[in-house]
């Protein structure tokens, strides 16, 4: 281990001084003390006096839940968290390009992982280490004048000033103890970003290089740089902060999924049809409330065999008439094996193995005589002489569109005849199944 507190700011003899340079006796004395000169106190295995706010919430710094329009339930923190990663990683973990947006990803995501274990969620979780793009001065994971405390959400370790940063000495160290703790933290002792990049690892994404390390159990500066270098094969662990702002948790999705009805028509233009028919069911269902507040997502029932363009308006399930298999399956809205319903509970039947229903269904798609665009054929497989409105974007009179009846159960709910495509009719929209996790956080601060 070698200094960086007292390098010379020249490149060449900052290169030199890595190599020569032992580490600070001193500093290592008011570690393994436990003792910071000027601090707020002694710790004995990680308990200080005075070290438990009062009046706080213990529950995982957040307010009482409000109830929201989309059935959720969202409260808003009262103070921040701040851990050590059970996940210890090289110095060159990071992606090596920024986005400041996310953060550097592959430290995020451990943030996240290791929050799940030690129960620290619903709620989104960054690291705090200095890089390109984070750091007090642009993008920064605390929040100003705000109280942290440490993962068992009573002990305080400080609160911020009103730039974003901790002043020293902190009332407890972010890890109990008095053992030396190194993490990667990517800054100075001043907050800073180095100004010599291959000090923190080339800005945390590179393995090869050199960076300064701080030590998580310290109460002064040295929590950020205690004066010492690490090797960036090294793997050590790093803090993750808590992102404060508003959690909105929703109930488990259902076992089954929900089928309604357009309540207006739709005609088709000459551009992405399928993303407009999307964002047209989306838009119905956050107008009807039973989407979560957008976090589940509806998606139109319609076919279309565009190969030309197929991330844009390729949707299908089967090549063939009465596919069995999955392969040939392309963003199709219905998932294999599940009940569908109508909103008000009716079950309209189950899907097969392959994700389109035998039919007879056990009750129709709507209950009325309602005509709505499919372009599918009786069989679930492509539409005789491609009636699809031409993949749906042709409101020319000239092309044909197959469409579906609502009060069957047979094969004409979803191919019933064909009209010109220069009318217009409703559509049927599906609920999808939601990806990831059942809340979202909504940042109460630019971060």
């Amino acid at each position: 281990m070698l200094s960086s507190k007292s390098l010379l700011p020249f490149a060449s003899l900052l290169l030199l001084s890595l190599a020569c340079q032992p580490k600070k006796k001193a500093d290592d004395d008011i570690i393994s003390g436990g003792n910071s000169t000027g601090g707020s106190g002694s710790t004995t295995s990680g308990s200080t006096t005075g070290g438990s706010s009062t009046g706080g919430s213990s529950t995982g710094g957040t307010s009482s839940g409000t109830p929201t329009a989309g059935g959720g339930t969202a409260v808003t923190d009262t103070f921040g968290i701040l851990f050590k990663t059970t996940t210890t990683v090289n110095g060159g973990h990071a992606l090596t390009a920024a986005d400041p947006a996310t953060g550097y990803t592959a430290f995020d995501d451990i943030c996240m992982s290791d929050a799940q274990t030690k129960g620290l969620r619903p709620g989104l979780f960054k690291a705090m280490a200095g890089a390109v793009w984070r750091d007090p001065g642009n993008v920064w994971v605390l929040k100003a004048n705000t109280q942290y405390r440490r993962e068992d959400k009573t002990t305080v370790i400080g609160t911020t000033n009103g730039s974003k940063t901790f002043d020293f000495p902190l009332t407890n160290s972010i890890t109990p103890g008095t053992a030396y703790t190194p993490i990667w933290t990517g800054l100075t002792d001043t907050w800073q970003n180095p100004n010599f990049p291959f000090m923190i690892c080339t800005r945390l994404s590179d393995s090869t290089a050199t960076g300064s390390v701080g030590n998580a159990t310290a109460t002064t500066d040295f929590l950020l740089d205690d004066g010492t270098y690490e090797n960036c094969t090294q793997t050590l662990p790093f803090i993750c902060a808590k992102i404060l702002g508003t959690t909105t948790t929703y109930p488990a999705q259902a076992s089954y999924r929900r089928v309604f009805l357009s309540p207006t028509n739709v005609q088709f233009e000459t551009n992405n049809a399928k993303g407009r028919l999307d964002s047209y069911c989306q838009a119905e269902a956050d107008r009807l409330n039973i989407s979560s507040d957008g976090h589940t997502k509806f998606k139109s029932f319609h076919v279309s065999y565009d190969a030309s363009n197929s991330a844009r308006d390729l949707r299908k399930v089967c090549d063939t008439d009465s596919c069995a298999t999955l392969a040939d399956t392309y963003d199709w809205v219905f998932e294999p094996n599940t009940q569908y319903r109508r909103l008000d509970g009716t079950v309209i039947g189950t899907t097969n193995a392959y994700g389109y229903f035998n039919f007879p269904l056990t009750n129709s798609f709507t209950g009325t005589s309602d005509r709505y665009w499919t372009g599918i054929s009786e069989n679930w497989g492509p539409p005789a002489s491609y009636r699809g409105c031409s993949n749906f974007n042709s409101d020319s009179p000239a092309a044909q569109g197959n469409y579906g009846q609502g009060d069957q159960v047979d094969s004409t709910s979803i191919f019933h005849s064909f009209y010109s495509c220069a009318l217009s009719l409703k559509v049927l929209c599906i609920e999808q199944t939601r990806p990831g996790n059942e809340f979202y956080v909504t940042p109460g601060y630019t971060f």
